[in-house]
């Protein structure tokens, strides 16, 4: 016969008391372990300029901005291949000068990345082609709540955020690995290009990815006879692999371009929104509920021109 076990109120208590204990050191055990993570590399913290340059020593990592930075007097060297990625918390990085032979941005180049609730302000970019506030290359990155003013002198593809924007591919084949995804981007921006072209308030150009959400002012100047210039991006194009391997369409939607742009020479493919949509016989390059209001001053032409050039499947409204 199976004994029976009574259990007497103060056991019940001390019980319940030694299970307390138990649950409120695992978390403080917890506590410590997530007060650890930045030390492990997991999640490192930057709060001055030299620590958001030293993201170029490890490339691939996960960083969060905890403080605004002031980069004044800091000769700022673009990060190359930026893979990890960057959460600014809504901190702004005050006064980035970047002086490079091209993709001079705080981003050489990015694959794959995540960058979100960053703002850039007054900063001065220097650089050649492929030059933009943030990514000189883009690819397969998602950039989400970014807010940048600059000024940028620069040659050709160049842009407020990115030189240029296009899928990432898996390594040694023609098979997208992640499209670019742009969402709620604002650029007050004043850039002057030396005889170049595919320039954008927002990128050079913007192939096979999606940008939603936008707010770009300011101007872009610039003597080219090349042209593809636009108030947003001075190129959308579905991606593609030569003219039958059709891979991606293209997308900008709920954008304002008040960009006024100059030119001194009457080139084709210049507008205030878009300088040339090209679609493809599959996929097309849309661009939906988007405007803009700046003015195209050029040799034969002045007043508002939304978009430049259009051939293939296109879709405007």
């Amino acid at each position: 016969m199976r004994s029976k076990t009574n259990f007497s109120s103060n056991s019940v208590r001390g019980l319940a008391q030694m299970v307390k204990q138990i649950t409120l050191i695992s978390i403080g055990i917890l506590g410590l372990f997530a007060s650890m993570q930045p030390a492990w590399g997991i999640v490192s913290q930057i709060s001055n300029c030299q620590e958001l340059q030293d993201i170029a020593k490890n490339n691939d990592k996960d960083y969060v901005i905890v403080k605004d930075i002031d980069c004044k007097d800091f000769i700022f060297i673009p990060i190359p291949d930026f893979q990890g990625t960057l959460d600014g918390q809504d901190a702004t990085i005050h006064n980035l000068t970047i002086n490079a032979d091209s993709q001079a941005a705080l981003f050489r180049s990015a694959r794959n990345a995540i960058i979100k609730n960053l703002q850039i302000s007054d900063a001065e970019i220097v650089g050649g082609n492929y030059t933009a506030t943030l990514i000189g290359n883009a690819s397969g990155v998602t950039l989400k709540n970014i807010r940048v003013k600059s000024k940028i002198n620069s040659q050709s593809y160049s842009g407020g955020i990115a030189g240029t924007v296009s899928p990432s591919f898996v390594r040694g084949t023609n098979i997208i690995d992640r499209p670019s995804q742009l969402t709620n981007i604002v650029v007050e921006l004043d850039l002057i290009s030396d005889n170049g072209s595919h320039i954008g308030g927002i990128a050079g150009t913007l192939e096979g990815s999606d940008l939603k959400s936008c707010d770009v002012s300011g101007s872009v100047r610039t003597n080219s006879a090349t042209g593809y210039n636009g108030g947003v991006a001075g190129y959308l194009a579905v991606a593609e692999i030569g003219s039958d391997a059709e891979l991606r369409s293209a997308s900008i939607a709920a954008c304002v371009s008040q960009v006024d742009i100059h030119t001194s020479t009457h080139g084709p493919y210049q507008s205030t929104l878009v300088g040339r949509v090209i679609g493809g016989k599959k996929f097309p390059a849309v661009i939906r509920h988007s405007i803009a209001i700046g003015t195209l001053n050029t040799p034969g032409f002045q007043g508002q021109l939304q978009i430049g050039n259009r051939i293939g499947n296109t879709f405007v409204d």
